[in-house]
């Protein structure tokens, strides 16, 4: 059974479980984005660089702003995508994005629904780790690595992210250093290992601002790069708790 008491630990070392109940939304600056992936997919030609982008964890949700031009928006809402124009006009709108990369039409090249779909999932994610481990029915497998932990987890097909199948590596101090996973929307073959660094905490959540993404071949990361993002926290914005004991002193 997994160990509840390992995964609380890591929850801690992300500003414990209030600070996830409190938290509104975070507010990061993509300053850069590059490598074999995106721009094989058209980076900077069918779809723009993301700059500022929003994202409120639990509820799955995020948007870029001034995207793809100054003053338009894309928002990601838990497998749905929505592009508004200069005046709040919803210009498209989709209510469940995953299903149109079914088949060959995952091998396009990616337009700016595509991307806002593939990059809001996946800041999704990894701005609900650890608390994506929760409920803990998610984790399927707990054990010990270097002085850290290694998580294995299993979501369902409702959760729009990379794989259902993926692996989490934290070192000593709880902070996510390896994220493995398959971008199904990519391809079967788009096995990655994504590594994190260069923590930066901001009101209290620690925050990975470098990111690299090499190719996995049977477990193993390789030295064939696939995506290279820096990314800069600018707010993390979190609300006061709502007391909801009743009882009186």
């Amino acid at each position: 059974m997994p160990n509840r008491e390992t995964i609380t630990g890591l929850i801690a070392a992300y500003g414990g479980s209030e600070l996830w109940r409190a938290l509104k939304h975070v507010v990061i600056q993509v300053d850069s984005l590059g490598g074999p992936l995106p721009i094989m997919k058209g980076l900077g030609q069918t779809f723009a660089h993301p700059g500022t982008v929003l994202i409120e964890p639990s509820q799955w949700r995020a948007e870029f702003q001034d995207y793809p031009q100054a003053g338009e928006r894309a928002i990601f809402s838990a497998g749905a995508v929505q592009l508004r124009n200069r005046t709040g006009a919803i210009v498209f709108e989709h209510g469940r994005y995953r299903e149109t990369f079914r088949g060959l039409r995952k091998y396009r090249r990616w337009s700016t629904a595509d991307a806002v779909y593939f990059f809001g999932y996946a800041l999704c994610t990894y701005l609900s780790v650890p608390l994506i481990f929760d409920p803990p029915e998610y984790v399927t497998r707990v054990e010990a690595w270097k002085g850290g932990v290694r998580v294995t987890a299993r979501f369902p097909a409702s959760l729009d992210t990379h794989s259902a199948s993926q692996q989490f590596w934290f070192d000593r101090d709880g902070l996510l250093v390896r994220h493995d996973y398959r971008a199904d929307v990519v391809g079967w073959w788009a096995a990655g290992a994504h590594f994190s660094s260069d923590y930066q905490v901001m009101n209290g959540l620690p925050i990975a601002t470098r990111r690299r993404v090499f190719a996995r071949v049977f477990g193993s990361a390789t030295p064939v790069p696939v995506l290279s993002a820096t990314i800069r926290p600018l707010e993390v914005k979190t609300l006061p708790l709502i007391n909801t004991d009743k009882s009186t002193d």
